[in-house]
């Protein structure tokens, strides 16, 4: 969903009931009363002695879920970049190090991903696989395998996005 200048989101339209935004406000609630087996407060670990870490965020309205998982990622102002707009596929492949996978099937995702993938209720959505975790912006942590029986119909493109943040220090005892 495609926003225009002063296109409000619920952090700053908290009615309901809002007609104007009545579908982006069912979608966001709706996904917020369901969100996924982990809390949005919660980080999902990965790598050898899963020492690094993404921090899962919610997404602000219906069009920043693209956003959402570059911040995610760790990269910053992308609100600003990318302003009132949803994340286009060549957005990502501006980032220095991205890399557009052309046949993800039997590939090893080690390293964060960002998968543009297809929902019959509210289109094309952004979300960051990493080994066999789903972390959507909308609905939270998911395995691999159940996100898609109940979330997506099909995969449209997937992206190798480096991710910034540095690994959480280990503290030995």
């Amino acid at each position: 969903m495609t926003g225009e200048v002063g296109y409000h989101t619920l952090e700053t339209c908290s009615d309901p009931t809002c007609e104007e935004h009545e579908s982006m406000h069912k979608i966001l609630i709706g996904a917020a009363k369901n969100s996924g087996k982990k809390d949005f407060a919660d980080g999902v670990h990965y790598g050898q002695d899963e020492k690094y870490e993404i921090k899962v965020k919610r997404q602000r309205s219906a069009y920043d879920c693209g956003q959402t998982c570059l911040e995610m990622l760790g990269y910053r102002d992308v609100r600003e970049m990318y302003p009132n707009r949803e994340l286009e596929n060549l957005d990502l492949l501006q980032i220095a190090g991205s890399q557009f996978i052309n046949k993800p099937e039997g590939y090893s995702y080690t390293n964060p991903h960002m998968l543009l993938v297809k929902n019959k209720s509210i289109g094309n959505h952004w979300v960051i696989r990493i080994e066999d975790k789903i972390i959507c912006p909308l609905r939270g942590v998911y395995e691999n395998q159940e996100f898609k029986r109940i979330f997506v119909d099909r995969v449209l493109q997937t992206f190798k996005v480096p991710h910034l943040i540095n690994p959480i220090p280990i503290i030995e005892a």
